[in-house]
This record gives structure tokens, C-alpha cells and sequence, in this order.
């Protein structure tokens, strides 16, 4: 937060502690005319008006004077000129350590701390004050626009500028600095063009259209927001490209033979049945990937908040998305990367209307999870089914009905 700013003159002030100049910005970080983040915004007015918005930027820009600065809210307004007549110091140094201490306060002998309760997305929904006390609350909508702003009664005119994603709100325009753009949370869109432009997705779309487990830092790129649940699936997408790049160089130098005839009805077997890996690995694959499309519902990973469970399930929401709750960790890695699988075996049951449990949807999800984690599938066919996968979930989801009807083919679902 230290080093990003607003587009608000009372953020232009003369800071270079730990700054790093880079291309397009002067002096600090005081705002010019001549940087790059203004000739953007400059060329998207114009493009938005169809003609040259004429603007005083130099004049907008200007950093404010001393002698205009007022400390609001405290028990009286008074002017910064005359330090003497400030009626509070620790009211003075709520609103800003750097006018007051221009005045002649020292901020610094005062316990003037705030402290801010994000949610996981790093959105501050809580601040409380330095004896503990609630002081203001955010509530905001998934794509961050402000729903509810409240402030205790008995509060100063502080109000934080840090809010959603943890990011500085400019007061004037009601955007977002993330670092290389600005974030408009009531069009939910970026207002210039992704730096890192990719292919599949609107150079404008905010978090790939999935607010509710992405988050982009800093304008750049999206990441998963629970940093848990994210190793997990990056590990499971990580180690299914893994395995498809080997079964592929194992097979191709096998396809010659395979074709010729060339190989034994032992060899012949093993292909077959690399083959058929490779086959549902890539399955495995394509289902990762529409999930994470932007066109399909937001999909929310949570790891689970029991430690002892080993369950894993998938919930839609009445919002339409859908959450996954995977297990707090089997000390097996593999296993915990199988739930995964199964798992999102249902969200792609759930894209395709699949609604309500089943035990013929819970057949589908262990036959996938079967590719990736055979012996886990194979212990559980065990321990449930003497041998059988139907006997299996038949025993062990016996509260779910055999199946809820047929899909668009004809086949049990």
C-alpha cells in the first residue's frame, strides 16, 4: 500500500523513500501531466467523447497549499496556518500525520493506529481503533462496489482509503489504483488495457469475470486469492501436464511399433492401457480449463476449516456460483490431488445442469479420480464394495438416490 497512490492532490507529496523511478513518472511520486497513467487517461476521454477533452491537469495536479488545508470534523475547523489553534493533535493526526507534523505536531508521540480486518480477498471489511473499539465497516458486492459505509459515532473524519482488495479508493473518481491501471467496481471493468494482453480473454475483464477466488494484485495478472487452496490446484494442473507430457514421449515411440504389429499381446495390453491414461488425463485437463474459463460460473476452492476431514464436497450457490470445499490434507499428496479431480468432476456436472446428488454422478467422479489416483479408488472399492465400485458408492452414499433422471442422451445421471 505504502507506494501506490490516488488521483487526489492530497496525496502529492514530495516521497521518495524507497521509490524506484521507472518509465513515465517523475519526481517521487507527484503526479505530472507528462506520465503515462495521465496520457492514457487523456487519450480514453477522448476516445469516450469523440473529440479532444480539453482538461487543466497542471492546475488539477497542482499540489495543495498549506494555508487551504482544514482538519474537518474535530471539535472545531481551523486553519493549518496557526498550529496553536488545532483543537486536537490526535484528531489532527487521524486525518494526516504529514499536515499535521507540517503544522508543528508530533504525530509520532501519539498512538494513533488503526487496525484493518480484510477478508480473504485482502478487502478490508473491519478497521477498529487503537483501544479495539469498531470504527468503520465496508460492505461491498463481489465486484467491489461499496453497498454499506458506516462509521461508529463517535469517529473523527478518518475514513480509510484502503478498501477493496486492500487497494487505495480515489474519492473523486470512486476507482481503484492496483499499480499499472485503475479498477471502475461499478462497471467492474479495467479502464485501460491489460499490460500483459492475453489471447483468450477481453483486455478489460477484471480477474478473468472470477472475483470470487481471483484477485490481480497489481493490475498484471490474476492469482488465486486463498493461497492454500491455490498450491493445491496448481499442484493437481501442474503434475496432470506432467504425467501427459510423459505418457505422450512414452507412446509416440511406441505408435510405429503399435501399428506395424511389431509388438507383443503383453505390449500390446500396456499401450492400450497407457493410451486410454494418456486419454483421461487430457479429460482431466480440459475439465480444469473450463472451469477457469471466463464464460463459465465463478468457482470458489476453500480448503475446509476441520482439520480431522477428509471430505471434500461441491456446493451451487444461489448466486450461481458454485463453492468446493476440499479436505484440510490426507497426509498422502496424490490423494489430496484426486479429490481435486473428483471434485470438479461435479462443477462440470453442475455447468451441464447436472443438479442434486447422485450415486450415479458420484460413479463418474471416482471413474475420473480413477485416472489420476487409482489406488485411492481401488481401497475404497475395497473397504465398501468388496471389489466393486458400484457396491462401493452404493454402501457408502446410500442416503443419495441411484440417480435423478437422464441426461440430453438418454444416460442416468
Amino acid at each position: 500500500m505504502a507506494n501506490q497512490r490516488i488521483a487526489s492532490a492530497l496525496s502529492h507529496q514530495d516521497d521518495t523513500t524507497g521509490f524506484v523511478p521507472s518509465v513515465g513518472y517523475e519526481e517521487g511520486n507527484r503526479s505530472f501531466s507528462t506520465d503515462a497513467i495521465i496520457v492514457d487517461m487523456e487519450a480514453s476521454l477522448d476516445c469516450l467523447y469523440g473529440e479532444d477533452v480539453d482538461l487543466d491537469w497542471e492546475q488539477m495536479l497542482a499540489p495543495v497549499e498549506l494555508g487551504s488545508f482544514m482538519f474537518e470534523d474535530c471539535a472545531t475547523q481551523l486553519e493549518t496556518t496557526n498550529a496553536s489553534l488545532l483543537s486536537s493533535d490526535t484528531c489532527a493526526c487521524e486525518q494526516s500525520t504529514y499536515w499535521s507534523e507540517a503544522t508543528g505536531v508530533n504525530c509520532s508521540s501519539l498512538p494513533i493506529i488503526y487496525y484493518y480486518h480484510p477478508d480473504y480477498l485482502g478487502s478490508v471489511e473491519f478497521i477498529t481503533d487503537m483501544r479495539g473499539d469498531p470504527y468503520q465497516f465496508f460492505l461491498n458486492t463481489i465486484w467491489g462496489e461499496n453497498l454499506q459505509n458506516q462509521l461508529a459515532f463517535n469517529t473523527t473524519a478518518f475514513s480509510s482509503r484502503f478498501r477493496f482488495n486492500g487497494k487505495e479508493w480515489d474519492e473523486e473518481t470512486g476507482n481503484f489504483y492496483y499499480g499499472a491501471r485503475y479498477y471502475d467496481p461499478k462497471i467492474s471493468v479495467w479502464l485501460s488495457v491489460d499490460p500483459l494482453l492475453k489471447h483468450h480473454e477481453s483486455p478489460y475483464s477484471y480477474t478473468s469475470n472470477n472475483p470470487i477466488i481471483l484477485i490481480d494484485p497489481d493490475g498484471m495478472d490474476t492469482t488465486f486469492a486463498s493461497k492454500a487452496a491455490q498450491q493445491r490446484i496448481n499442484d493437481t494442473y501442474n503434475e496432470v501436464l506432467s504425467r501427459m507430457s510423459d505418457l505422450e514421449k512414452d507412446l509416440d515411440k511406441r505408435q510405429e511399433k503399435f501399428l506395424n504389429g511389431e509388438l507383443s499381446d503383453r505390449q500390446e495390453a500396456k499401450y492400450m492401457e497407457d493410451l486410454a491414461e494418456y486419454r483421461g488425463l487430457r479429460q482431466i485437463k480440459e475439465d480444469f480449463d473450463k472451469i477457469f474459463d471466463e464464460n463459465t460460473p465463478c468457482v470458489e476452492y476453500r480448503i475446509s476449516a476441520d482439520k480431522s476431514s477428509q471430505e471434500a464436497f461441491t456446493k451451487p450457490m444461489a448466486d450461481g456460483s458454485i463453492v468446493v470445499t476440499l479436505n484440510s490434507g490426507h497426509p498422502n499428496r496424490t490423494t489430496n490431488e484426486g479429490k481435486v479431480i473428483h471434485e470438479n468432476a461435479h462443477v462440470i456436472q453442475l455447468f451441464y445442469g447436472r443438479t442434486g446428488r447422485s450415486r450415479a454422478r458420484e460413479y463418474q467422479a471416482f471413474i475420473i479420480q480413477a485416472v489420476y489416483d487409482p489406488y485411492y479408488v481401488q481401497a475404497f472399492k475395497y473397504e465398501f464394495g468388496n471389489g466393486s465400485l458400484q457396491n462401493a458408492i452404493d454402501n457408502a452414499y446410500r442416503d443419495y438416490p441411484a440417480y435423478v433422471g437422464t441426461d440430453v442422451r438418454g444416460r442416468l445421471k
